[in-house]
C-alpha cells in the first residue's frame, strides 16, 4: 500500500505484482476488450494512490457498496504491477548506439534487396504501376528515410505478393523481417512517425501485450473498486478525493481524522491500519 503522508510516489513498480496481476488479467481480459495504454505511469500511480487511501477512510460508505478494504487496497498492487509493465516496454524499446547501428545495417540491407528487386519487376513491365512509387522510394537517404524505404518497400511487395513471389529472390519471412526491422529503426530514430500496428519483435509485443492487458485491468478494478465506492462515500464532491486516472490535478490524501462527507449528511471517518 502507499504510504499515508501524502508525500511524492517513487515510481519503481513491482514484480511480484506484476506477476500476481498479469495473471489474472489474462484471465479477466479478452484479446477483443485489451485497452491500449497511452497514459503517463508518473500521473496514473499519484492518482491511485490518493483514491485508494481517501476511499479507505470511507470504510462504511464503501461496505454499502459490496466493496471490501481488500479489494480497495489491491487496486494500488495492480497500479504497482502496471507501472513495473512500463519499465519492462521501456527497457526494450531503448537500444544503444551499437544496437541501433546493427538494426540500421540489417535494415540496410534488407531496403537494397527489396528496392533492387522490384526496380527489376518494374523493368520487366511485370508491375509497371509501380514505377513512381519505387522512383520514390529510391531517392531516399539518411537513417530515417532508411527505415522508411525498408516499410514502404515491403508494403509493395506484399501489395503485388502473389505476382511477385516466384520471380523475386526475396521470402515471406524476409518480409516479416523487413517490417519487424524498419518499425524497430523508426520507433528509435522517430518516434512520432510508427503507424501504430507496427510490427514488433515478438518479445516486446509480448511486454507490450501484458502491458496493455494490465492497464485494462486498472481501469476496469479502479472503476468498480475505488471511483464507484468513492463516489458512494462522498457524492458530488468525489473529484475533490478519488481523482480520474489521467487527472493531472493532483489531489492530496485527506486527513484521516477528518469527517467523511456522504452526500448532505457527515459521518466520522474509520480508521483502518494500511498493509
Amino acid at each position: 500500500m502507499p504510504d499515508q503522508t501524502g508525500g511524492s510516489v517513487e515510481i519503481v513498480g513491482s514484480e511480484a505484482a506484476f506477476g500476481q496481476y498479469v495473471v489474472e488479467a489474462k484471465t479477466e481480459i479478452a484479446d477483443g476488450q485489451i485497452v491500449p495504454y497511452r497514459a503517463d505511469i508518473t500521473v496514473v500511480v499519484p492518482n491511485v494512490k490518493t483514491g485508494v487511501a481517501n476511499v479507505k477512510r470511507a470504510l462504511t460508505a464503501h461496505a454499502q457498496a459490496g466493496v471490501t478494504v481488500d479489494q480497495v487496497e489491491s487496486v494500488w498492487d495492480v497500479a504497482l504491477g502496471l507501472a513495473f509493465a512500463v519499465s519492462a516496454v521501456n527497457r526494450l524499446s531503448r537500444k544503444s548506439p551499437g544496437e541501433i547501428r546493427q538494426l540500421l545495417q540489417q535494415g540496410r540491407q534488407l531496403r537494397r534487396i527489396m528496392l533492387l528487386s522490384l526496380r527489376s519487376c518494374v523493368e520487366a513491365q511485370i508491375i509497371p504501376e509501380e514505377a513512381e512509387n519505387v522512383k520514390a522510394i529510391l531517392r531516399g537517404s539518411g537513417a530515417i528515410d532508411a527505415a522508411q524505404d525498408l516499410i514502404d518497400a515491403v508494403a509493395t511487395m506484399n501489395k503485388h505478393w502473389d505476382v511477385l513471389k516466384n520471380k523475386v529472390p526475396i521470402t515471406p519471412d524476409m518480409l516479416k523481417e523487413g517490417a519487424t526491422v524498419g518499425a524497430e529503426l523508426l520507433r528509435v530514430l522517430k518516434p512520432a512517425a510508427v503507424p501504430p500496428n507496427a510490427e514488433l519483435p515478438p518479445e516486446t509485443q509480448e511486454a507490450v501485450t501484458a502491458r496493455d492487458r494490465l492497464w485494462t485491468l486498472l481501469l476496469k478494478r479502479h472503476e468498480e473498486w475505488v471511483w464507484k465506492p468513492g463516489a458512494a462515500a462522498y457524492g458530488k464532491a468525489v473529484d475533490q478525493y478519488v481523482p480520474r486516472l489521467q487527472s493531472r490535478v493532483f489531489l492530496k490524501e485527506h486527513d484521516p481524522k477528518a469527517p467523511v462527507t456522504t452526500g448532505d449528511t457527515t459521518s466520522t471517518a474509520i480508521s483502518t491500519p494500511g498493509k
